[in-house]
C-alpha cells in the first residue's frame, strides 16, 4: 500500500470520527444530525483511496443509513411496554421505569453499532493510517 500524506491521513481519520459521532448514544437518535454526518462523511469521501471509498460507500448503505431511511430501525424502542402513540402521532414513553428500559435499549442500539465502526475501520482504514 501506498505512502498517504498527513493531508489524506487526516481525511480518513475526519470519516472515521463522523461515524463515531454518528451513531453515539448522544445522536443515534438525532435524524437531522445523522443526515448531516452522512453529507459530511461523502465530501470527506472524495479524498480517500479508490477501494477505501468503496468500502466505506457499502458500510455507509448497510450500517449507517438505514439510521435515517429504515422506519423500523427504532422499532425495539417503541413497543407497547415502553409506551403508546399519542393523537398527534409522538411516541411517549409511559413511566419512568418504562423510559430506564428505552434508554438500555438505545444504549446497546448504540454501542452495537459503534463496534461495527470500530471494527470496519481496524479492517479497512487503519491500513491506510499505519
Amino acid at each position: 500500500m501506498k505512502n498517504f500524506t498527513d493531508f489524506n491521513k487526516q481525511y480518513i481519520f475526519n470519516c472515521y470520527t463522523i461515524m463515531k459521532d454518528c451513531v453515539s448514544f448522544e445522536h443515534i437518535d438525532d435524524e437531522e444530525y445523522t443526515q448531516s454526518a452522512l453529507a459530511k462523511l461523502e465530501l470527506n469521501k472524495l479524498t480517500l483511496p479508490t477501494t477505501l471509498c468503496s468500502s466505506l460507500t457499502s458500510f455507509i448503505q448497510n450500517t449507517l443509513l438505514p439510521i435515517v431511511e429504515d422506519p423500523d430501525f427504532f422499532s425495539e424502542t417503541m413497543t407497547p411496554e415502553i409506551g403508546s402513540f399519542n393523537e398527534k402521532g409522538n411516541f411517549v414513553i409511559s413511566s419512568e421505569e418504562s423510559f430506564k428500559k428505552y434508554f438500555c435499549i438505545l444504549c446497546k442500539i448504540s454501542a452495537d453499532l459503534d463496534n461495527k465502526v470500530d471494527t470496519f475501520a481496524e479492517q479497512y482504514m487503519k491500513p491506510y493510517l499505519i
